[in-house]
């Protein structure tokens, strides 16, 4: 059986509302989760390993490119506040889904763009919002789609990393720049990324019930 953060799962066990999960890969982790940490209506994140073969894979073995895993990002979220449609769009916008494992200069099968989709009506949204996004490139999307599979939680120094390392934020509806590694590497504008529309999804404001102020 695949085993969970116990962080995430005492972040979780506090909060008394509907909840459903959602699994991405976008290239490096730390990057994609930071992105997710800011969305109204996510309630928790963590990195991990999925859609490979072997068991227990390490960060080490997967950099290696031989376990068949993708660097990955669950997210907990509460769909009165955010639906699965909207975390799609902010999916796509937030990474280059057309090239074929990698992101950038990160090059290899474990930064592949995929989408881990828990249930068909996750695997339907997920399809359509693919040819959704699929206008705006002239190249192929290769983003793919699989039903979500065993996970393994990344080590511990890989949650929440950008935050917790770099004090990059995590507000709700923060827009302030993501360094994917820290201090180097490119840089993510989710101001000048993100439709207006998906914007609008990052920036809204809810009560605490979840309705929209």
């Amino acid at each position: 059986m695949a085993r969970r953060g116990w962080l995430v799962l005492l972040m979780l066990a506090t909060v008394s509302c509907i909840r459903e999960p959602a699994t991405f890969a976008a290239g490096c982790f730390w990057s994609v989760e930071n992105v997710f940490q800011r969305v109204p209506g996510v309630l928790a994140t963590e990195v991990g390993y999925t859609g490979g073969e072997a068991a227990s894979p390490r960060y080490e073995t997967v950099m290696g490119g031989d376990t068949g895993h993708a660097e990955a990002v669950r997210v907990w979220f509460e769909p009165s506040v955010v639906s699965y449609r909207e975390l799609l769009d902010v999916f796509f916008e937030t990474h280059d889904p057309t090239q074929t494992d990698g992101q950038g200069n990160d090059i290899g099968t474990q930064y592949r763009s995929g989408i881990f989709t828990h249930g068909e009506q996750q695997q339907a949204a997920a399809e359509l919002a693919k040819a959704k996004h699929q206008q705006r490139y002239a190249r192929p999307i290769v983003t793919a789609l699989a039903p979500a599979s065993e996970w393994w939680v990344a080590e511990a120094y890989h949650q929440q990393y950008l935050q917790l390392q770099f004090r990059h934020s995590a507000d709700k509806g923060s827009l302030a720049p993501i360094q994917c590694y820290g201090s180097r590497g490119p840089i993510k504008r989710l101001d000048k990324m993100l439709s207006p529309e998906t914007l609008k999804v990052l920036t809204r404001r809810t009560r605490s019930n979840g309705e929209e102020l």
